[in-house]
């Protein structure tokens, strides 16, 4: 019985390669515990009825709570194109109930 030949060997040598890569490519991170509230103050913190009075004068009939994931580059570059293109964006009057609804 002869070997496995030089293909064969390239292909178990990329093989194995590939199971340690995925096996050990992986990295777990502890998750951090928060420690517990002592107490609660429904009044304080990121509310809406915390925020300031609209300068503009827009109503204040519509209110959007934008959070974005991760710590990276493509992450804060995605982060600020939605926001940028937010800001752009213009409501105009009242949503309607949809047709049949």
């Amino acid at each position: 019985m002869r070997g496995l030949g030089t293909l064969g060997r390239h292909f178990s040598g990329w093989l194995c390669l590939s199971v340690f890569g995925l096996t050990f490519g992986c990295e777990y991170v502890r998750p951090t515990m928060n420690a517990p509230l002592t107490q609660w103050d429904e009044t304080y913190g990121y509310r809406s009825t915390n925020l300031p009075p609209s300068k503009t004068g827009s109503s204040d009939s519509l209110f959007i709570v934008a959070s974005f994931s991760g710590g990276g580059t493509r992450a804060s570059a995605l982060s600020y194109g939605v926001l940028r293109e937010l800001a752009r964006t213009h409501c105009l009057g009242r949503p309607t109930q949809a047709a049949g609804g």
